[in-house]
C-alpha cells in the first residue's frame, strides 16, 4: 500500500481542498444555497441563476422574490438551509429539494414561513407562485424542534431509489438533529395533495446508531452487483449503520441490517465500497466496508479525529483532513485483489 501525508502549512491550501469537497453537494451546475450565517438568519434563500435570469426562494417571507437582508423578514426568522448535502436534484421528478433548519413554519395571509420543511422546486428555483413551493414536507411536531433546537435541516434529503415493486415512484429519505428517518413520497410529499400541509411520511423509525446530527450526511447506493436492493448509510458519533430498503406490502420501508459503534463522519460510497472516518481499536482511522454487511475491508494508519470532516475519493485515491490539519492521501494499486474495484477511478 502506497500511503502519501501532508501536512499544510498554507491556509489558502486548505481551502483549496475543503472546495472540492464542496462540489459534492452541487448537484446541479450554478446553484447556490446559502449558508446558515448573514442574510441565512432570516429569509434564508435559494438562489438560482438560469439563462442569465436570477430566481429567488426565500424560506421566510416566500411571497418576496428578491434577496433579503439580515431581519428583512419582518415575519420570520432564522429557517437556515445548512445541511451538508446543500441542495438535493432528483433527475426521475426533474426537481430540486433543500431542507430548512429551524425557524417558524406559519402560513397565511401574512406568513409565508418554511422552516423546519423540505421544500420542491424546479430548476430554475421557481414554486408554484403566491410564495408557495412546488411541493412540501413538515413534520407534525414543527413546533417541538423549532423550540429546543433540533433542526430537521441539519442534514439534506437523499434522493433513494425505490425498491422493486414499489408502489410509490420516488423517495427521499431525511434525518435530522432528532435521530429520526423519514421516508417521503416526493410525488406528494404530504401525501395531502400540494404544498404546505404537516406530516404525511411514508415511515418514521429511530435512525441506528443514534444517526443525528449535523456533520453526518447519509450516503445512498444501489447494489447493481448483488440483488440490486437499495441502502441509505447513516452515521454519528456513536457509529455507522447500513439501512436497507424493502417493502411493506406495496410501500417502501427501511430495514436497519448492520450498525457498528464508535463516532463516524459522513460516508461515502465508491465502486461498492463504503468509507468514513470511524473507530480503529480505540484509534481513528480510514475505514472501508463491505456496505451490505459492515465487515471491515481496510483501514488506514492512524488519523487524528475529525470535526465535521468526511473523506472523499478523487481518481483511485481516498483523501481526508484530519483534526490536526494533515492531509492524508491514500492509494492502493490496481493489482490489489480486494481493493482493485473499489479504488479504481
Amino acid at each position: 500500500m502506497k500511503v502519501l501525508r501532508w501536512v499544510l502549512l498554507v491556509p489558502e491550501l486548505i481551502i483549496a481542498f475543503l472546495s472540492l469537497y464542496l462540489v459534492a453537494a452541487w448537484l446541479l451546475p450554478r446553484i447556490r444555497v446559502n449558508s446558515d450565517d448573514g442574510l441565512a438568519k432570516d429569509g434564508t434563500a435559494i438562489y438560482v441563476l438560469s439563462n442569465g435570469v436570477h430566481t429567488v426562494f426565500n424560506a421566510m417571507c416566500s411571497t418576496v422574490t428578491m434577496l433579503l437582508a439580515d431581519g428583512g423578514c419582518p415575519n420570520g426568522r432564522e429557517s437556515g438551509i445548512w445541511g451538508r448535502g446543500g441542495a438535493a436534484y432528483d433527475a426521475a421528478t426533474n426537481q430540486i429539494y433543500v431542507t430548512t433548519g429551524n425557524g417558524q413554519f406559519r402560513l397565511d395571509s401574512t406568513h409565508h414561513n418554511w422552516g423546519d420543511s423540505v421544500l420542491a422546486l424546479g430548476l430554475d428555483g421557481s414554486g408554484s407562485g403566491g410564495g408557495m413551493p412546488r411541493d412540501s414536507y413538515t413534520p407534525t411536531n414543527f413546533q417541538d424542534l423549532d423550540n429546543a433546537d433540533i433542526d430537521l435541516g441539519s442534514i439534506s434529503l437523499a434522493i433513494v431509489r425505490a425498491p422493486t415493486g414499489s408502489s410509490v415512484a420516488h423517495i427521499g429519505v431525511q434525518g435530522g438533529k432528532d435521530a429520526m428517518l423519514r421516508i417521503i413520497n416526493l410525488d406528494d410529499m404530504s401525501g395531502q395533495g400540494g404544498p404546505g400541509q404537516v406530516g404525511g411520511e411514508l415511515q418514521l423509525i429511530d435512525a441506528p446508531a443514534g444517526a443525528g446530527g449535523m456533520r453526518e450526511q447519509p450516503a445512498a447506493w444501489v447494489d447493481t452487483n448483488g440483488d440490486g436492493a437499495s441502502w441509505v448509510f447513516v452515521a454519528s458519533f456513536n457509529g455507522v449503520a447500513g439501512v436497507k430498503m424493502e417493502l411493506n406490502g406495496t410501500q417502501p420501508s427501511m430495514n436497519p441490517v448492520w450498525q457498528v459503534g464508535g463516532a463516524a463522519t459522513s460516508p461515502i460510497l465508491a465502486n461498492g465500497i463504503l468509507y468514513s472516518f470511524a473507530n480503529c481499536s480505540g484509534n481513528t482511522c480510514i475505514v472501508a466496508r463491505d456496505p451490505t454487511t459492515g465487515d471491515v475491508l481496510w483501514n488506514s494508519d492512524t488519523v487524528s479525529q475529525p470535526h465535521w470532516q468526511s473523506p472523499i475519493l478523487v481518481n483511485g485515491v481516498i483523501y481526508a483532513i484530519d483534526g490536526n490539519g494533515s492531509l492524508w492521501a491514500f492509494g492502493l494499486p490496481r493489482t490489489d485483489n480486494i481493493f482493485n474495484n473499489g479504488f479504481d477511478p
